[in-house]
């Protein structure tokens, strides 16, 4: 993993004992977070409504 650190100097990530220092992210980072969350969001959406319709045509397949 590579970091950049406190002095902005990009540096490869050692293995520390307590926690790594705070990593300054790029402001980019955020978007595509932000991004992968809308997906990941809108996925789970279509799912849901899949499962749904599908529940509700088995039930009335099922009824009729």
């Amino acid at each position: 993993m590579i970091y950049m650190n406190r002095n902005g100097i990009v540096e490869q990530m050692k293995f520390y004992r307590t926690q790594p220092p705070r990593m300054k992210s790029a402001p980019w980072d955020f978007e595509i977070e932000a991004e992968q969350r809308r997906k990941a969001i809108e996925d789970r959406a279509v799912f849901a409504v899949c499962v749904i319709c599908g529940v509700a045509l088995y039930a009335w397949i099922y009824l009729k």
